[in-house]
């Protein structure tokens, strides 16, 4: 969102990164999967369908300013299938209401069957707290889009996720939904995962004073020559320019990277 205010940041050099990107020198992911490779994780059959009183859930606090038509795509959906929005772009509420909805409100999204995990820009690696702590640690299948469809599948659990970017609609998509929604077994599927792996979400930034240590080497060695941000990780897997915001009724020609 910084290079919204200021494109000039694609400008600044640097000798070592710290981000969520796999190219970062330290790398501070917003969650991992841990696949097991000893006994099942979880040796009992559950049916995660099970006490779920909501079909789609989506928490957001920015409406506009996306990279891609984000906030129309959700108003399309909506048109087909349910979905309660939380946060400033919608009027559904938690109790007790807090400033801070994102962190104080993530308990009620396991009511929920599905959460719309999609973030505002559209960068590979981008995969934030929306998916690991809003859906997938919530009990909730995300329903995903920023990456293209093979990053999520390189770092997200095995089949645990829905990408936008495999339907041609919106209707198609809320089809979908629905047919998970009538057959428990489908959707049963989406959390099979859970038996053979864990994962791990973390508070981001991750505030433990643990995280200075790992930049000792990196003062100790001489430093290497400097990086221009603009061509780091960061900002070659992102589909559009940073700091060029979608505008509004570029939902009919958007097509989801895929």
């Amino acid at each position: 969102m910084m290079t919204f205010w200021d494109r000039s940041i694609g400008k600044i050099e640097y000798h070592h990164s710290i981000t969520y990107h796999s190219e970062a020198d330290i790398k501070l992911p917003y969650g991992k999967y841990s696949p097991s490779h000893s006994e099942q994780v979880t040796s009992t059959e559950r049916d995660w369908s099970a006490n779920k009183t909501g079909l789609i859930a989506w928490m957001a606090s920015h409406c506009k300013y996306t990279y891609w038509p984000r906030f129309e795509f959700v108003t399309e959906l909506k048109r087909h299938v349910p979905v309660d929005v939380y946060g400033k772009c919608g009027t559904a509420q938690c109790f007790p209401i807090f400033d801070d909805f994102a962190r104080n409100c993530t308990h009620v999204l396991a009511r929920y069957k599905f959460y719309l995990a999609l973030e505002n820009s559209e960068c590979d690696e981008y995969i934030t707290e929306k998916v690991w702590e809003n859906a997938l640690a919530e009990g909730a299948v995300p329903i995903v889009y920023g990456g293209r469809k093979e990053t999520y599948q390189r770092l997200l659990p095995p089949k645990s996720f829905i990408h936008i970017g495999d339907f041609n609609s919106t209707k198609a998509l809320a089809a979908y939904l629905q047919l998970l929604h009538s057959n428990n077994s489908l959707y049963n599927a989406y959390h099979a995962w859970r038996k053979y792996g864990s994962l791990q979400a973390t508070q981001y930034p991750p505030l433990d004073p643990q995280l200075f240590c790992k930049t000792v080497p990196f003062t100790l060695a001489p430093p290497p020559q400097f990086k221009m941000a603009k061509n780091s990780g960061y900002f070659k897997n992102c589909r559009s320019l940073p700091g060029v915001h979608a505008k509004p009724g570029s939902l009919k020609s958007f097509v989801p990277w895929k």
